[in-house]
């Protein structure tokens, strides 16, 4: 938990000081920052106002992308649920997938999806959003008191053998679970209660990565919130 918490530190630090960034991971700051920041407009629920807020804080901080984006995650009368799934996409999925790309070339990397949408979640949620598999959901089922299903706790058992054996080796893999590869393979592990909840996390169609990725690479950055030296 502590080297955790020293590598999330360290990324928000990259974040928030953008001449610490290459030119192109520059651009990706921003963008996630203005996703951040135009959404919290549209946080008011499923009411008119909320969705009107909503598609004002995409125009307003993503230009002409901002169609495209709405396309992709149509509000259906739940702004707040839609401005959930950019974020869990762009924030998240997203932005782990390339921490993890880059880590891997110097060290082997171990990454998954925790999948478990009926997961107790750690806090509450604001008025029409669900909260799915929400992040943290899955630190319940490492400790005992949650309340949790048969299933859940299975899986929780196999959640402390994993990352013990990679906490005392480096490596997950132990006898009897699902094989869990490195990233440098192009593997995600998926991790879910039931039978065949374990195994291959499709990463990039769960969470439109190739749609954000294909956003990004014409994606222009405000001069003001690129910095200097900033390409396009």
């Amino acid at each position: 938990m502590a080297l955790h918490a020293a590598l999330k530190a360290g990324i928000n630090h990259l974040l928030a000081n953008d001449n610490w960034l290459p030119p192109a991971a520059t651009g990706y700051a921003a963008m996630l920052r203005q996703c951040k920041r135009g959404y919290a407009d549209g946080k008011s629920g499923s009411d008119r106002r909320g969705h009107r807020e909503a598609q004002e804080g995409l125009r307003r901080f993503f230009g002409d992308k901002a169609a495209a984006i709405a396309a992709e995650y149509p509000s259906r009368g739940r702004p707040v649920q839609a401005a959930a799934a950019i974020l869990s996409d762009l924030d998240w999925a997203w932005a782990g997938r390339a921490s993890d790309r880059m880590l891997s070339e110097h060290t082997p990397v171990y990454s998954y999806g925790f999948a478990d949408r009926t997961a107790p979640p750690i806090f509450p949620l604001p008025g029409g959003v669900e909260p799915l598999a929400s992040h943290g959901s899955e630190l319940s089922f490492l400790f005992p008191g949650a309340a949790l299903t048969r299933e859940q706790r299975k899986l929780g058992d196999m959640m402390i053998t994993y990352w013990s054996r990679f906490a005392a080796t480096g490596d997950p893999n132990a006898p009897g679970l699902p094989r869990w590869s490195p990233v440098r393979t192009g593997h995600v592990h998926r991790l879910a209660p039931g039978p065949g909840g374990v195994g291959i996390y499709n990463q990039d169609a769960l969470h439109k990565l190739t749609f954000w990725d294909r956003l990004a690479g014409v994606y222009r950055v405000p001069a003001e919130e690129a910095g200097p030296g900033a390409g396009a």
